[in-house]
């Protein structure tokens, strides 16, 4: 009998001691939010550009549509190896006889935004 009140003792005073912890530090309980009604901070959300490589995949060249300005593509491997770098526009013909058959990424950056889409090079 005597160790089960040392034991409810023990598990009052941790509470109390607890209780009065989380009051200093001011981190009272709150109910459950509905993440519904959660507000997040940070830019607003822009609706990017449709940009499609074609011929995706490609043999010897591809092309990009849907830029209304110049844009800088970088083509790296899966290793994150950047092998090509260039200024194109739309439509352009971007050379890829250099790269070996495999999957890239092509990262294209405007002035507005920057996108990355998936290039298959076949040969």
């Amino acid at each position: 009998m005597p160790m089960k009140n040392y034991q409810d003792k023990t598990l009052a005073l941790t509470t109390f001691v607890l209780f009065q912890y989380l009051h200093i530090i001011k981190l009272t309980p709150t109910p459950m939010t509905n993440l519904n009604e959660l507000k997040t901070s940070g830019p607003p959300t822009v609706k990017s550009p449709v940009i499609r490589l074609h011929p995706n995949p490609a043999t010897d060249y591809f092309q990009i549509t849907g830029l209304e300005d110049t844009a800088l593509i970088t083509i790296s491997d899966l290793h994150c190896r950047v092998l090509i770098t260039k200024k194109i526009v739309e439509n352009e013909q971007i050379s890829v006889s250099v790269l070996p058959r495999g999957v890239f990424i092509a990262k294209i950056s405007t002035a507005d935004f920057t996108i990355e889409r998936k290039l298959e090079k076949k040969i």
